[in-house]
């Protein structure tokens, strides 16, 4: 009787550990994200933020001379922008992951910071089809003038809405950030962690939107901070 018990038990403790290694290999994915960024990156330099724009942009402002020497010196540290982008994305989903966990153990639900993390990697493939979404956009279905047209443009996000107003610089960010893509990231996020958890999806989604949505508040109202400090 004990040992088909014991075999029962180990059977079953197999079977978690099997379910839980049904995992996300985060290192390709990292890796395929920070490509795709990368060759984003190089075809909006190459065919939107041209010389001439920034040229155009800038002319009222400053003399040409200047904006050379300013165009010299991005040219020469254009590498940079893209070496680091792998911080970038560790940066971003590690908060991300840190609000969450945060956001779980306060609501009484086990879990552990690199599964969050792992999922929270995944959602960024939402924000990379909202850096297509919009590269196409600026390419076929915007008149780019200045790079003004360039930061206020921002699909499926409240920023949209004020298009025909004038914003206050400090304003862009918080607008732009509240959109459509920052929910679909958290039903991304909440589906691979109530199958991870094996939680109800719509308790789950309920304390990813929560948890995630307080950590945002929080760097918005940092950002905001920041930004009226510097202009001031």
């Amino acid at each position: 009787m004990f040992s088909g018990d014991y075999t029962m038990i180990m059977a079953e403790k197999r079977k978690v550990i099997n379910d839980n290694n049904i995992s996300i290999n985060g290192w390709f994915v990292f890796i395929v994200i920070c490509f795709i960024y990368a060759i984003l990156g190089l075809i909006t330099h190459k065919y939107i933020l041209t010389d001439n724009l920034y040229y155009h942009s800038l002319s009222e402002r400053l003399s040409y001379n200047q904006i050379h020497s300013i165009l010299h010196l991005q040219h020469k540290f254009e590498w940079l922008g893209y070496a680091i982008i792998p911080l970038v994305i560790l940066l971003k989903e590690g908060y991300a992951a840190l609000a969450i966990t945060t956001g779980f153990i306060l609501f009484g639900v086990y879990t552990n910071y690199r599964t969050v993390f792992k999922a929270a990697l995944v959602g960024e493939f939402v924000f990379l089809f909202e850096g297509i979404y919009k590269l196409i956009g600026l390419l076929w279905f915007v008149n780019v003038k200045t790079t003004t047209d360039i930061a206020e443009f921002s699909p499926l996000s409240i920023l949209e809405i004020f298009n025909d107003h004038k914003i206050v610089p400090w304003l862009i960010y918080p607008l732009h950030t509240l959109n459509l893509f920052e929910l679909f990231y958290c039903l991304i996020v909440a589906w691979i962690l109530s199958i991870k958890l094996k939680e109800k999806y719509t308790d789950t989604l309920a304390n990813v939107i929560i948890s995630y949505g307080a950590g945002m508040i929080l760097l918005i109202v940092t950002i905001m901070f920041l930004s009226l400090q510097l202009s001031s």
